[in-house]
């Protein structure tokens, strides 16, 4: 009896299964098809950001213990890989993207000029220009096909300059001044939909920053001299974004 009151159930269960069955496939015919997502270029996102850097950094000043020589070097190239970050957020219109931007950048590498008089006719003097940190907050532009979005990109940029000084004479004079440099940027780039919240992309910057003046100490004779630096930078980046409110519904 109980055998055939379990199989009694099961045939009743399998009934009310089949009958509802095409009564949900009916009203979802009814209802329409369900919503397909669509990509959209609005929202948030944070990311990461690597490649390569050029700074022509103009150096003058009036540094007190050489003979004053023409080969004294008062323009530094730095060639060096660029990393670091950046943190957006922008809004889609049509095919157009408004949106703005910050970033912070470091230089590993810096110009460093050797065989330079710092005392008095003593060719064997250091001087040495690096950049520490670039710092840009920019509004972008951009125009999208698909999962590829074009954009230019303009704003505000600064950066921390290093300028040092090292005459090898004993007893050696040293100087060390390190000081924020404002400017603007401009550049553009492009970016790939790669993963379903994750966008790559190439960028190209140029800054220039404005001639600052900097009063620096120079160690051992407690003497300061007067340096005056202004400087252009070029980065070309690779960037990986990962983005908040990736997917919206028509």
């Amino acid at each position: 009896m109980v055998l055939a009151r379990a199989i009694r159930r099961a045939l009743v269960a399998c009934g009310v299964l089949a009958i509802g069955i095409p009564g949900a496939h009916a009203q979802s015919l009814k209802d329409g098809p369900a919503p397909v997502p669509v990509f959209t270029w609005s929202g948030a996102y944070f990311g990461l950001h690597a490649g390569w850097g050029w700074a022509d950094v103009n150096w003058r000043n009036d540094y007190p213990y050489y003979i004053v020589d023409p080969r004294r070097p008062t323009s530094f190239d730095i060639d060096s890989p660029v990393y670091g970050g950046q943190l957006g957020i922008q809004t889609q219109r049509g095919n157009w993207v408004f949106g703005a931007e910050t970033s912070l950048s470091g230089f590993t590498d810096r110009e460093r000029k050797r065989g330079v008089d710092l005392y008095y006719g003593s060719p064997v003097g250091e001087m040495t220009a690096r950049v520490d940190w670039l710092f840009m907050a920019v509004g972008r532009i951009g125009y999208a096909w698909g999962n590829t979005l074009g954009y230019v990109k303009g704003g505000y940029a600064g950066a921390e300059v290093r300028l040092e000084t090292n005459d090898n004479v004993p007893p050696i004079y040293t100087s060390t001044s390190s000081k924020w440099h404002n400017g603007w940027t401009i550049g553009t780039g492009v970016e790939y939909l790669w993963l379903p919240n994750i966008t790559v992309g190439v960028e190209y910057n140029f800054v220039s920053l404005e001639s600052t003046n900097r009063d620096t100490f120079i160690s051992g004779p407690s003497t300061r001299f007067n340096s005056r630096a202004d400087l252009d930078i070029h980065t070309v980046l690779a960037r990986m974004n990962f983005k908040f409110d990736f997917l919206n519904t028509p």
